[in-house]
């Protein structure tokens, strides 16, 4: 399994059909900001897991977002995500982004 986080913003990343990657972002659902998708890859890449990952510390603080994400068929997709509040749909606060080219 293939590890990305916010280093690989705007970046390609080359997955086999059939593997899978894990994306971790950092989250702090306790203050209103999530991260959604503006757009999950589909069909190329499918998401097969989301899991929010609490924090060990003090209550408040932030955790992490993980998703593993499939190459499902052969292409080039894009997975892009924004970080916002739900109550502030045009102002999200930062934008990840990935292209995503899966070989056979």
């Amino acid at each position: 399994m293939i590890s990305i986080d916010q280093n690989f913003n705007g970046q390609t990343v080359d997955l086999a059909a059939g593997q899978v990657m894990e994306l971790r972002l950092k989250e702090n659902p306790t203050t209103g900001y999530r991260w959604t998708f503006v757009t999950n890859g589909e069909p190329i890449c499918v998401v097969v897991a989301d899991q929010y990952q609490h924090p060990t510390g003090p209550p408040g603080q932030g955790g992490e977002h993980r998703w593993q994400i499939k190459g499902a068929t052969v292409g080039d997709c894009t997975i892009a995500l924004q970080y916002g509040r739900s109550f502030e749909p045009n102002a999200p606060m930062r934008e990840f982004g990935v292209h995503v080219h899966v070989t056979p």
